[in-house]
């Protein structure tokens, strides 16, 4: 299984590709499950759906897949404390759990998922791994690193625009300090991009590495 999990477009963000081209270009390099991280807006979300299912691929997201099990409309903002509500560790798991079967439902068929979350648990990333082993699916996984300061500055900027996430700057550092270091796969199969360059840049690099295994 070949994973992308952090790229924007040009179409309704900073990226140098239309979402169009994004999905093409995954296809064509048969990447198995993409997460489109537009972060300025969700203006794209329903035609990425709809062109999804135009490519045969299906969109999960977290922060939708939440708010669903929550019983909320996806647009309402839940602004809680780190580790509360909807975020909290249990909600999380029920979260993390209910993508990961529903991915399981069309990988099981021979589809493709474009699947969107941070993953900053071991455990969840280890879940994933088990869905693609019992798959008998390669299985990658993509570190996204960035700055403070532009992490801050892209999160003020979000927090102006429409959005289903609740991510915002007061709740960075605690999540932060949560993330488990990736060792649970090799080497080869763990990505680290830098995501300050251009966003397209970082997109092909990424699935450069792809194309490559």
């Amino acid at each position: 299984m070949k994973l992308d999990l952090h790229i924007h477009t040009k179409t309704c963000s900073d990226g140098n590709l239309s979402i169009e081209e994004v999905f093409q270009e995954a296809k064509k390099r048969n990447i198995d499950l993409m997460s489109i991280t537009d972060h300025d807006s969700i203006d794209c979300q329903e035609r990425a759906i709809a062109l999804a299912k135009r490519l045969g691929l299906v969109v999960i997201s977290s922060d939708v897949t939440r708010k669903k099990l929550a019983g909320i409309p996806t647009t309402e903002h839940r602004f809680e404390e780190f580790d509360t509500g909807i975020y909290s560790a249990e909600f999380s798991r029920k979260t993390y759990g209910k993508m990961l079967a529903e991915a399981k439902e069309f990988l099981v068929e021979g589809g493709s998922v474009i699947i969107d979350a941070s993953f900053v648990k071991a455990e969840e990333r280890l879940r994933a791994k088990r869905l693609a082993e019992e798959m008998n699916a390669d299985f990658f996984i993509v570190e996204c690193t960035l700055d403070e300061e532009s992490v801050k500055q892209r999160l003020a900027q979000r927090l102006k625009q429409a959005s289903v996430s609740d991510g915002r700057w007061e709740i960075y550092e605690p999540q932060r300090r949560r993330f488990d270091p990736v060792i649970e796969v090799p080497e080869t199969n763990h990505v680290i991009i830098d995501t300050s360059p251009p966003v397209g840049e970082t997109v092909r690099q990424i699935l450069d590495k792809f194309n490559k295994e």
